[in-house]
């Protein structure tokens, strides 16, 4: 895993700028292996502490598992209606070859979103990114989890470590159900 921060402290509760979208779009296309960038957003988004911060992972592409906003077909419209996901996100496809520029409006546009299902739902603020070379999702959230079990944007995702059986088993008891109470429930 590889830390992207700010040198200067920055609130882990702000937005990305453009800047920030630029050097880790810039370091995502420079890497050979798929890698997936995350941002979690504020507190309840899963974040792990106070100091802005974006983290590069290996992309998780195991026995055929795909991230489910890979789903998302259309490169123009916002997709918020993936099968099967309980919580509100919003996914835009990305052309090959777009530039820094083109993610950071496409990041925009799906902030824009967030923001209006906030709106709606009556209040938040806290989010998920996760960006990868073919798709960009943003999940509003309105909880971490419960004290024994936090989620982050990689889990958002559908990705999962863990330490050993049991935390596997009280993950597992709060699937898929549970998940939806982390973000805003789908209508």
């Amino acid at each position: 895993m590889l830390i992207l921060h700010t040198t200067l402290f920055q609130p882990q509760t702000d937005d990305l700028n453009h800047r920030d979208l630029e050097l880790a779009w810039v370091l995502l296309k420079a890497f050979k292996t798929p890698q997936m960038v995350i941002y979690n957003c504020g507190v309840e988004s899963g974040s792990s502490q106070g100091h802005k911060h974006l983290q590069i992972f290996p992309q998780q592409n195991c026995l055929g598992f795909e991230m489910w906003p890979g789903k998302a077909a259309s490169f123009d419209d916002i997709t918020a209606d993936i099968s099967g996901i309980p919580f509100a996100h919003f996914v835009v496809r990305l052309p090959e070859d777009v530039s820094a520029d083109y993610v950071f409006h496409q990041y925009e546009r799906l902030l824009n979103e967030t923001r209006k299902a906030f709106l709606a739902a009556g209040a938040g603020s806290d989010y998920n990114l996760i960006l990868v070379r073919e798709w960009l999702a943003l999940v509003p959230r309105r909880s971490k989890g419960r004290s024994e079990v936090m989620f982050n944007a990689a889990n958002i995702a559908g990705l999962m470590w863990t330490k050993d059986d049991d935390f596997k088993e009280r993950i597992m008891r709060m699937l898929p159900g549970g998940l939806a109470e982390l973000g805003i429930p789908q209508g």
